[in-house]
């Protein structure tokens, strides 16, 4: 397994995408994989970010975790407003909730087995590729 946690600061989703790519390339992903990849954490971990703002951000950990010829990536981040309630408020939704429902169905729409969850802590998101070097 590897790891990154980072600040939950804007600056630093470039440093996950990176991370993200190298890991990816490492385990034998192929390109578009990689690049869906990309898109799927700054989604995630950018949102994360966006709705931590005004509290005391924690840290956010992606781990890419290899294994049965496929990469797991699996981001932990800090997340005021809850995922499921934000998404469920439709068009009543704030411009913060709908950005939450647009991120969701972007990463669905490229990783439609991914999972999200609310947890006590924050928010858990994961997705995983076919990867050749993966076991």
């Amino acid at each position: 397994m590897l790891s990154i946690t980072v600040p939950a600061e804007a600056g630093h989703v470039s440093t996950i995408r990176i991370f993200a790519a190298a890991a990816a390339r490492h385990f034998g992903a192929d390109a578009s994989d990689v690049e869906d990849v990309k898109i799927a954490l700054t989604e995630a971990c950018a949102s994360a970010i966006t709705h931590s703002k005004g509290e005391s951000p924690e840290p956010i950990r992606v781990a890419a975790i290899p294994g049965g010829g496929s990469l797991t990536f699996e981001v932990n981040g800090h997340r005021r407003t809850e995922l499921m309630e934000s998404v469920a408020r439709g068009p009543e939704a704030t411009t913060e909730e709908h950005m939450i429902a647009l991120s969701a169905e972007l990463i669905g729409a490229l990783f439609p087995d991914a999972e999200f969850a609310d947890t006590p802590v924050g928010t858990f998101f994961r997705l995983s590729v076919p990867a050749e070097r993966a076991h």
